[in-house]
């Protein structure tokens, strides 16, 4: 039991020291803050404000300022991949896909650029099928039970919801998946 907490301790100790602090990324929005006080068309200060709101999950601020890096340098591909994957993430499919695009065609073989599109296209996809699945699971399982017993409605919604995470579990297996940090 002493190994295995201490093991846990390591981790939490190991996992804080490798990532950067929100108070270090505090500092960094301060400076560039400061840098676009000074100096309000610098594309980069701009642009690097963006992404730090965005690593603190500050999406609408890390819009704004990657919309302003944008605007301000036409030409520069990673605020216009990073633009895309932040509206991704505010799921505003329609507006992030050209951003996204766009990136694409100024850096064709950016890796970064070419897995956030691909994130996008996989979120779109995903979350297509899951309207369509909930229409067809109200439409052909739950509407057939109107005016059945409650009970029944619940056993059943019970079995779906053990089926549904089934399949879920057997296609994409049971390991937690974060999204990787930008910074």
């Amino acid at each position: 039991m002493r190994y295995l907490c201490a093991f846990i301790a390591l981790c939490a100790l190991w996992g804080t020291a490798c990532g950067p602090d929100a108070r270090q990324i505090e500092k960094q929005i301060e400076n560039y803050r400061a840098r676009v006080a000074v100096d309000p068309n610098n594309a980069e200060a701009h642009y690097q404000l963006g992404r730090a709101h965005l690593t603190l999950g500050r999406y609408e601020q890390g819009v704004s300022h990657l919309k302003d890096a944008v605007r301000l340098s036409k030409k520069h591909a990673p605020a216009h991949r990073d633009l895309g994957w932040a509206l991704s993430q505010l799921q505003e499919y329609r507006a992030a896909e050209p951003w996204l695009l766009k990136a694409l065609e100024m850096k064709p073989c950016d890796r970064a650029t070419l897995s956030s599109l691909l994130a996008h296209k996989v979120r779109l996809a995903l979350t297509t099928l899951a309207i369509v699945l909930g229409v067809a699971v109200e439409r052909f399982v739950l509407r057939p039970l109107i005016g059945e017993n409650a009970i029944s409605v619940i056993m059943l919604t019970i079995g779906l919801a053990a089926v549904l995470k089934a399949v879920v579990q057997m296609l994409f297996g049971t390991a937690v998946r974060e999204q990787p940090s930008i910074l």
